[in-house]
């Protein structure tokens, strides 16, 4: 009797769709070509000649702006006191020294002016897009406890006209420190006097 071909059932693990492995893995990977350590060597040695040839280059350009720098300066310095400095550390410590100082203030102050813009815009996007819980009676806010009213806040308009949130207790806009409205201090908890016997 002749054997047919054995006939492949269902996998266990019931992944159908998964071939029968031909050959391993590995084998299909080509084999990775190797160099040889002169080759190596070779290769080290131009990397090493490449890197001191970038170095030169970028030597001899910082020189090249140096020195251009140093006759703008003096340039710079003949044309505003109207005589020419030899001194080029004197020249950094004249007009140029002070117009830069100028510059940098300017930049300082603008850079101030930024953030606090940004941060009182900040303030305002917050304010908008946050949601509360208003309390509407009053006995709620009397009942609290010191450190549940450091959580309340109330709004006010600011001397800018912005609407701002302040604690609880704090006093409105324009009125003077010591004119806070009668009972604006916290409830004092009352406690209970030991009766003498």
């Amino acid at each position: 009797s002749s054997v047919g071909p054995v006939l492949r059932g269902r996998p266990v693990s019931g992944r159908t769709w998964k071939g029968v492995q031909a050959t391993r893995a590995s084998a299909t990977n080509p084999s990775v070509t190797t160099t040889t350590w002169a080759a190596k060597a070779d290769a080290r040695k131009q990397r090493e000649v490449v890197k001191a040839q970038e170095a030169a280059l970028l030597e001899q350009r910082k020189c090249s702006s140096l020195s251009r720098r140093v006759v703008q300066r003096k340039d710079s310095a003949q044309t505003l006191r109207g005589f020419h400095m030899s001194d080029p550390v004197n020249e950094l410590n004249g007009g140029a020294r002070a117009a830069e100082m100028r510059r940098r203030r300017l930049r300082l102050a603008d850079a101030k002016r930024r953030r606090e813009e940004k941060r009182a815009r900040k303030q305002r996007n917050e304010l908008k897009s946050a949601s509360y819980q208003v309390i509407t009676n009053e006995r709620t806010v009397k009942s609290m406890s010191k450190k549940q009213l450091r959580a309340v806040k109330r709004t006010r308009m600011s001397a800018e006209g912005e609407i701002e949130l302040v604690d609880a207790y704090a006093p409105t806009a324009g009125a003077s420190p010591g004119s806070q409205r009668r009972g604006a201090a916290p409830p004092a908890k009352r406690r209970k006097k030991a009766a003498k016997r």
